[in-house]
């Protein structure tokens, strides 16, 4: 697989660090800069070390362009290669040459949304977007499959992702809708969870949390378990459970525990937490499923969907620390309950600050009206930036950014 990766700016004694269109993301450069030939007739050459594979120098012009192999270098396990190239000016003079040293960095790029298991036209563009920006994984926070997560429609809402499902890319966790399914009333009964266990075969562990590796990712899956049942209520169908000290939640500390990788993602459907006490959160506190203080076992990001709209807060728990939650649905139905009670709210232990929250535009019509979010995830080198992406122009109206050491 060829991906572009950053190539950042040569060092250079005494110039400074200088890249011909700003970006180098196609490791496209212009290095004539470097040399004083004053309209002499010569070529560039390599006279030591090598380029990145994949990239080539002009000899004529002394730009350097093409895309780097990452299967070649940098892999996952060594996610930065330095190359030492010395290039030459020859011509009827004294060659000049220079010396310039790149630190390639892989660059990694995940799309995530959730909600979007409605069979409109509008979840073709969220595709669309998505492909523009060229993922490499896909992730889907819950209700992947409206109305009632049945085995004959799971096939039509997954297709806006084929492309990824088919390379076994697409990691999705359960909402309530996947779970609302009829399989409970059988006789005997069977896991509501059957549909979409056997729709993504691929996943690792018990399918219904999982940790998956991708890059200097991890994801960690997680199941709040409940559907939606109206209007008698709904029920939990998480076997191992979603309280602190349930079987979900030991594989899940032991799990981040042992991770090595250097960003720990957390994903699951029903919002962590909302500044609200509606059932809506996945930590209401008549019911605290999925209050794990998440930021105590190294997780830097939790993503959620359920409410119907695209919000980013801050999460501070006991011991102090802060971690991001944001919450990107992609749904065309209305927004549920969201009611922040001014910059932040103190509920029990933790402290949510609200930072941003826009819902976007939604319900029936032209598909192009419509204004609708996905999450992207871009890591290069230390950093993580999440950002949200219109599905129309590809703007940005809100980014973060998450440096480790």
């Amino acid at each position: 697989m060829i991906n572009s990766i950053d190539l950042p700016q040569p060092v250079v004694t005494g110039s400074p660090p200088n890249r011909s269109n700003g970006t180098g993301e196609s490791g496209d450069m212009d290095i004539s800069q470097f040399f004083n030939t004053m309209g002499v007739s010569g070529r560039y050459v390599i006279t030591s070390g090598a380029l990145p594979t994949g990239l080539n120098l002009d000899e004529g012009s002394g730009r350097i362009v093409g895309n780097i192999d990452i299967s070649a270098n940098p892999t996952p396990a060594a996610p930065a290669v330095t190359f030492t190239p010395v290039i030459s000016f020859v011509s009827v003079k004294s060659p000049i040459s220079v010396t310039f040293n790149w630190d390639v960095v892989r660059v990694v790029r995940v799309a995530y949304a959730a909600d979007t298991g409605d069979d409109n036209g509008s979840a073709m563009y969220l595709s669309n977007s998505m492909e523009r920006f060229k993922p490499e994984l896909v992730v889907i926070g819950g209700d992947n499959n409206y109305p009632y997560g049945e085995a004959d429609t799971i096939d039509n809402r997954i297709s806006i992702y084929q492309r990824w499902f088919d390379q076994e890319l697409l990691l999705p966790c359960y909402g309530n809708h996947d779970l609302d399914n009829d399989l409970q009333e059988e006789d005997p009964p069977r896991d509501p969870h059957q549909v979409q266990y056997d729709k993504f075969y691929y996943l690792p562990g018990n399918r219904r949390y999982y940790s998956y590796v991708h890059g200097n990712i991890e994801f960690f899956c997680l199941n709040t378990g409940k559907d939606s049942n109206p209007p008698s209520g709904s029920h939990t169908y998480e076997p191992d459970g979603c309280i602190i000290g349930s079987a979900q939640h030991t594989w899940f500390v032991a799990a981040a525990a042992a991770s090595t990788a250097k960003f720990k993602v957390a994903f699951f459907h029903h919002g962590f937490a909302v500044a609200s006490t509606s059932e809506t959160s996945a930590m209401d506190r008549d019911e605290p499923r999925m209050n794990w203080f998440f930021e105590t076992h190294g997780i830097d990001l939790i993503l959620n969907g359920h409410n119907h709209a695209s919000t980013r807060m801050t999460y501070t728990g006991p011991s102090g620390n802060s971690i991001p939650i944001i919450n990107a649905s992609s749904a065309v139905r209305p927004p549920l309950r969201i009611d922040p009670a001014g910059p932040y709210v103190q509920e029990g232990e933790v402290v949510l600050n609200w930072a941003y929250n826009v819902t976007g535009s939604y319900g029936p019509g032209n598909p192009l009206e419509q204004t609708r979010y996905w999450l992207a995830l871009e890591t290069r080198g230390n950093d993580m930036t999440a950002k949200f992406v219109d599905i129309h122009d590809d703007t940005s109206p809100d980014q973060i950014v998450i440096t480790k050491p």
